[in-house]
């Protein structure tokens, strides 16, 4: 279930041009100018010069030249969530979808959990899709969720249009979207097994008599919950390669499915992956802006706002998670990179004081406390300078 062009309205231009001294074109900059055909929403055509307008005479265009401005194509974010129906309160369609517009984005998919129901069957699909009419100021799609015993419900999630499926390894968060376990995730690789769509999953677990850090949600009582290294230790990278070693350990079940890992974090990780694509394993993992433009030994302690799931790591991490991506397309691990937009209200993030935002009455700066969903907190400051201009397939933004 998608979004979807909007036919041409009476009096409407015919074609729309866009044109600019700087745009890019196929990753390259150069001149151009695009023509986009108002009743299709599609690029008809692109000329790798500015065409004047004198041009198009006898046409029924809107014709604007945005020089020296840049066009390039709108940036599609495959993995947000927009929390509404259920929890509109931390963010809804309506502000989150503006707020990818203004930051260049033209297209979200948005995660099966935190709306109220997850989109885990048919019918719970009907209410997002529902809830998200007339509210978006961006393309958007759905994936579907996998939870325990609901593996009879995806092929009908498929037919729907959902663009792949997530499940958890840990737990999630939230009571209503709990964890898979390995007989879960079998049953689901069976049941999609021939189905076109992709099994991504949430890749932290943790193993039995596990002796690293205290769990996934505990800590020391000797060490402080406002210090960032007591949560980062919580989260160790062996959370993340015990959950990959499990996916891969299954995917021999269904060998032509596409498996996924949603937001790595550690790059212990990297060299299972890539030895199992060697294989001819069909996985791919993403990362995210937060992972390469932040470092653990540049947060503050108490500063909640850098709390996510898997955690921000140190500059080494990160410094190899830059190799990796920028490895060739062919031999690479991480094949794209994403928000996790996941917004709350700040009294869950429990703000020091010092913050903008807190309101003074939580406990604050508690690392171990706060919510630690919100992934993309400060993603906007870094993409606020976009503006977009059109949507659907013609997809082009001004910066």
């Amino acid at each position: 279930m998608d979004s979807k062009h909007s036919p041409q309205k009476p009096g409407e231009a015919e074609v729309v041009v866009m044109a600019s001294s700087r745009a890019i074109i196929s990753g390259i900059l150069t001149p151009a100018t695009i023509v986009i055909s108002t009743a299709t929403g599609k690029i008809t055509s692109i000329s790798k010069t500015v065409v004047s307008e004198c041009e198009f005479k006898g046409q029924n265009i809107s014709y604007k030249d945005y020089s020296p401005w840049v066009l390039m194509p709108g940036l599609v974010d495959a993995h947000v969530h927009l929390n509404e129906p259920g929890r509109t309160e931390w963010e809804g369609f309506y502000t989150g979808t503006q707020a990818a517009a203004f930051g260049g984005v033209t297209t979200v998919i948005d995660m099966p959990l935190n709306s109220i129901p997850p989109t885990t069957t048919v019918p719970w699909l009907e209410e997002k899709v529902k809830a998200a009419e007339g509210q978006c100021w961006v393309d958007y799609g759905f994936y579907g969720g996998l939870v325990p015993n609901n593996a009879s419900e995806l092929k009908s999630l498929v037919k729907s249009n959902v663009k792949g499926f997530k499940g958890f390894l840990i737990d999630s968060g939230v009571e209503e979207f709990p964890a898979v376990s390995s007989g879960d995730i079998k049953s689901a690789m069976e049941e999609l097994a021939n189905e076109k769509t992709v099994l991504m999953f949430h890749a932290e677990m943790e193993s039995s008599g596990n002796s690293e850090g205290q769990g996934h949600g505990g800590c020391s009582s000797s060490k402080s919950p406002t210090s960032y290294s007591t949560f980062l230790s919580s989260r160790p990278p062996k959370l993340e390669t015990t959950a990959v070693q499990e996916i891969l350990s299954l995917s021999h079940v269904a060998p032509d499915l596409p498996l996924h890992i949603v937001h790595l974090s550690a790059v212990e990780s990297i060299p299972m992956l890539r030895e199992a694509r060697g294989k001819g394993a069909k996985i791919t993992a993403e990362t995210c802006f937060h992972y390469l433009s932040l470092a653990a030994e540049d947060i503050q302690d108490g500063d909640t706002r850098f709390k996510c799931c898997p955690p921000v790591r140190g500059k080494a991490n990160q410094d190899q998670l830059w190799d990796e991506l920028l490895r060739h397309s062919s031999d690479g691990v991480i094949k794209t990179v994403v928000s996790d937009h996941s917004p709350c209200t700040p009294n869950l993030k429990m703000l020091p004081s010092h913050i903008p935002g807190n309101t003074g009455e939580v406990k604050s700066g508690d690392f171990m406390e706060a919510w630690g969903g919100i992934s993309s907190a400060i993603q906007r400051r870094f993409y606020s300078c976009g503006k977009t201009i059109l949507r659907g397939d013609r997809s082009v933004v001004l910066q």
